[in-house]
């Protein structure tokens, strides 16, 4: 997702496996048509990353 924002992405000197809750900051704005929900859990750790919808696992 950062790297399709626009900023750099490197790789951690740990690895990620499981389960991380992403969050917004809050008192920053979002403008235009995309919104972030409040909150996302992301999936690390497979071949392909898996983001589901707040609420569902």
């Amino acid at each position: 997702m950062a790297n399709a924002l626009g900023a750099k992405v490197y790789p951690n000197a740990v690895k990620e496996i499981g389960w991380f809750p992403i969050m917004g900051q809050e008192g920053k704005s979002q403008s235009g048509s995309f919104q972030f929900p409040p909150a996302l859990k992301f999936s690390t750790g497979t071949v392909k990353p898996l983001i589901y919808p707040q609420g569902q696992s």
